[in-house]
């Protein structure tokens, strides 16, 4: 038998691509009907969950964008540092006999200190972190300090520092005896790690400042906003 015998006639192999063309286009057609129906469930499911989920989908993306804020601000590294700082009576007194112009005012009490960034040795919190923060300082003077019968009103002048530049000041002063009067400032600013900030006396003062424990408090405090 020879090769040319066994070979498909012309005809034949035109039947055979028209098969396989045949073949061919079914399965195409078969995998698009299959990839069609895919479309439509998924259309469908996403129709029906929107329908009957609308109204936990909206409480899930509140509870997600409160969640992704609070890990913001944790990765931001704000609200990890923060410190809340007082004067004793024994100090207020001590420092009103003492400070002179340009003279760093001391807080010898903590109620907080996250981040260990105040000192209450030398009055200065050091930036642990850069960021921004927010910082808040009450002065109060005394009106009823008496020297040989010479009532002296309490007047003070302070100066917010960060490093070697004034970011917030604040007077306070009283000119009637028994009415003693206390200031509050507030600045949020921005602080490189390491910079200390600290109040100052600015000009010579007259009276003592006023700080008790069960009336009043002169208070210096600060935290960190974000990074």
């Amino acid at each position: 038998m020879t090769l040319e015998s066994v070979q498909p006639s012309s005809t034949q192999k035109r039947e055979q691509d028209d098969y396989s063309v045949s073949l061919t286009d079914r399965e195409y057609l078969r995998k698009q009907i299959h990839f069609t129906l895919l479309d439509v469930r998924r259309q469908n499911l996403s129709s029906i969950c929107f329908q009957n989920s609308n109204k936990q989908l909206v409480a899930f993306k509140r509870e997600l964008m409160v969640l992704l804020g609070e890990q913001s601000i944790e990765s931001r590294g704000g609200g990890n540092v923060a410190f809340s700082s007082y004067m004793t009576e024994a100090s207020a007194n001590a420092q009103s006999a003492s400070v002179t112009t340009g003279s760093t005012i001391k807080f010898d009490r903590t109620e907080a200190n996250y981040g260990n960034g105040y000192s209450t040795s030398t009055g200065k919190f050091r930036a642990p972190s850069t960021g921004v923060y927010g910082f808040s300082w009450t002065l109060c003077v005394d009106s009823r300090t008496s020297d040989g019968g010479e009532w002296k009103y309490g007047e003070y002048g302070t100066q917010l520092m960060s490093g070697s530049s004034v970011i917030g000041l604040l007077h306070a002063d009283t000119e009637t005896k028994g009415d003693d009067a206390c200031s509050t400032g507030f600045v949020i600013k921005y602080v490189s790690k390491d910079t200390e900030v600290y109040l100052r006396n600015i000009y010579d003062h007259t009276g003592k400042i006023f700080s008790k424990m069960n009336q009043t408090r002169t208070t210096f405090s600060g935290w960190k906003l974000y990074q």
